[in-house]
């Protein structure tokens, strides 16, 4: 019983239980790195439709980021290095206001340029690595 009452306590201070719980029952014949990679995946979905509601908060990565960290690097080195670098973009979403002090005007726009550029500009080197390797 306290399991439960513990169970809703978090879910009622973070929602991501509602995603994790499932998944965890549904993956609990494999693997620990294959659980918290598919939880990081799902986390990551939702963490993407965040702005359909508000907008895109930095601090909203914390729950993808926390079950990557589980996941081994050899396995998804790609998926490290971009969420580095989405983190560093999430991170940078505040300049722009700090800069000018106000939301409206061209600051929306900035920031997901500020987000993304980081993370484009990891994309395409990577491609390039990628293909460096195996000429």
């Amino acid at each position: 019983m306290s399991g439960l009452v513990l169970l809703l306590a978090s879910v009622l201070v973070k929602g991501a239980t509602i995603v994790i719980v499932p998944l965890m029952v549904l993956l609990r014949r494999y693997s620990f790195e294959y659980q918290m990679k598919w939880i990081a995946v799902s986390l990551f979905g939702v963490f993407l439709l965040s702005p359909l509601r508000e907008e895109m908060y930095p601090w909203y990565a914390v729950w993808w980021l926390a079950t990557l960290a589980f996941v081994p690097i050899q396995k998804s080195s790609f998926a490290h290095g971009a969420s580095f670098w989405l983190s560093f973009g999430l991170m940078a979403r505040y300049v722009p206001w700090i800069a000018t002090r106000e939301y409206g005007g061209s600051g929306p726009v900035i920031r997901s340029l500020v987000t993304l550029i980081p993370v484009l500009v990891y994309i395409v080197v990577f491609v390039f690595l990628q293909r460096k390797k195996k000429k």
